[in-house]
């Protein structure tokens, strides 16, 4: 699974961005996939997902309107793929840690920075069977926005979080019409592989703001 795999930032800020997917087989494993569930949700996801059919099952940390985690962790459905979207280290490690002792039997997509991956497989007693790189953009890359704008867009693989509504959340931010929060969230609800990291989001736009206001100031100055 490659569209989680273009995400672009600091070590730093890729520090706090980490996606863990599963596939399973429903129609025979559907208590092994309900333990996968309880064990993503244990660990502090800043987002989750499940799907069997369509709709997917959608949670986002501080998303008032959607889904809440304990809701969507009990629901029945079985699905054929769970993946969580995580913040600390830590609780990456804790969902593999959970999932080798679970031993359900299922092939782990983890990612997130190399080392840190590799240093939590070792830590948990496993290691990568696979390892797919992203090579980065190549060709006319002076028509890419700025490297901030990147660092959100491609939090969601399927480009659907695009340019023009990264700005548009960013204006309502800066004129006050909009919390850094709720501009991620609002374009998290565009991602519908779930695998958008609002709260990383969230940083991003108050860095960028930041950096612009700096910016601003010395010009005047």
């Amino acid at each position: 699974m490659t569209h989680s795999n273009h995400r672009r930032g600091s070590r730093e800020s890729l520090m706090g961005d980490w996606v863990i997917l599963v596939r399973g087989d429903t129609g025979g494993q559907p208590d092994k996939m309900k333990k996968l569930v309880k064990i993503f949700g244990n660990h502090n996801p800043v987002g989750l997902v499940k799907r069997r059919s369509l709709p997917s099952l959608r949670y986002m940390k501080n998303w008032k309107e959607g889904l809440g985690l304990k809701e969507l962790v009990k629901n029945p459905d079985p699905p054929i793929y769970v993946a969580g979207v995580y913040v600390k280290k830590e609780d990456v490690e804790g969902v593999i840690h959970d999932l080798k002792i679970a031993d359900l039997g299922f092939s782990i997509v983890i990612s997130g920075v190399f080392d840190e991956v590799f240093d939590i497989c070792k830590r948990v007693g496993t290691g990568p069977h696979t390892v797919n790189l992203s090579m980065g953009t190549l060709g006319k890359t002076e028509y890419l926005p700025e490297d901030k704008i990147l660092e959100v867009m491609t939090m969601c693989g399927h480009s659907l979080v695009g340019e023009p509504l990264i700005r548009h959340v960013i204006d309502q931010v800066s004129n006050g019409r909009m919390t850094t929060e709720e501009a991620g969230l609002e374009l998290g609800k565009q991602c519908v592989c779930n695998y958008f990291n609002s709260v990383r989001a969230s940083n991003l736009i108050k860095e960028y703001l930041d950096t612009k206001n700096l910016k601003t100031k010395n010009q005047i100055n």
